[in-house]
C-alpha cells in the first residue's frame, strides 16, 4: 500500500462508436478466469490441426483446444 504510479503519456484513440460497437459485439470473456477472446480467436481455435500423412497423429500437452462457446460470456 501506499505505492503510487506517476503516468507520463496519455494516448487517447479516436473511432466511431459504431467500430466500437462492432469489435465488442464479436468478443467473448471466459468467467473463469476472465480471459478475452475474440472471434478471430476463437475461429483459430475452433480449426483442426492438420496432421502430415507421414506423421502419426499425436496429442501435445500444450495444444490449444478449441474454446466452450457456451461457457463464453
Amino acid at each position: 500500500m501506499g505505492h503510487t504510479v506517476d503516468f507520463t503519456h496519455i494516448v487517447e484513440l479516436w473511432c466511431e462508436d459504431e467500430d466500437v460497437k462492432l469489435r465488442a459485439d464479436h468478443m467473448r470473456v471466459n468467467p473463469d478466469d476472465g480471459a478475452v477472446y475474440s472471434k478471430w480467436e476463437r475461429d483459430e481455435r475452433r480449426k483442426p490441426k492438420i496432421v502430415k500423412e507421414d506423421e502419426d497423429p499425436v496429442e501435445e500437452e500444450n495444444e490449444v483446444k478449441p474454446l466452450e462457446e457456451g461457457a463464453l460470456v
